[in-house]
């Protein structure tokens, strides 16, 4: 039987190595730090993962209320694309955001009726995944593994 876990890192050392990633992406493209950035990355990291702009947005607008949606979902989309943050796209049509540093990689389930996600770790999917691409001629260079099913909470309703 497989061992599905999931792994978690302080959310100290992940905004440490987002300040660090985020500085250098922005001074590689001659982009201005800005508060409101620093701000949104900061409350994003506080929440942990699996969250939409629309929830960054209402944190953020709990501290400065001056910061618009456009703004946050521009940040995240920055995030990124520098690295810190990664993006899962649900059926229900919003994408919803988790940070991407100092994370053992892991794959999602995800609930068709309620949107839970719930992350795991599988050695023996990775192994598989690792098959099929060699098996075609493949080399991975990354994945992205999202299950759909319904959940416990939603099948027993």
């Amino acid at each position: 039987m497989t061992d599905f876990t999931a792994a978690s890192t302080p959310v100290e050392q992940i905004r440490s190595e987002a300040v660090v990633r985020l500085r250098e992406y922005m001074r590689e493209r001659g982009l201005k730090r800005s508060r409101q950035r620093k701000l949104i990355l900061d409350e994003f990291l506080e929440m942990g993962g699996h969250v939409s702009a629309d929830d960054v947005h209402h944190q953020v607008r709990q501290v400065d209320g001056s910061i618009g949606r456009t703004t946050v979902y521009r940040a995240l989309r920055l995030f990124c694309n520098a690295g810190i943050a990664s993006s899962i796209d649900l059926k229900d049509g919003l994408t919803r955001f988790e940070p991407a540093l100092s994370r053992d990689h892991h794959d999602h389930l995800i609930c068709v009726r309620c949107g839970r996600i719930d992350e795991f770790v599988s050695e023996e999917v990775e192994r598989i995944q690792e098959e099929a691409a060699a098996a075609h001629g493949y080399r991975l260079e990354w994945h992205r593994h999202q299950l759909y099913g319904v959940c416990p909470s939603c099948r027993n309703d």
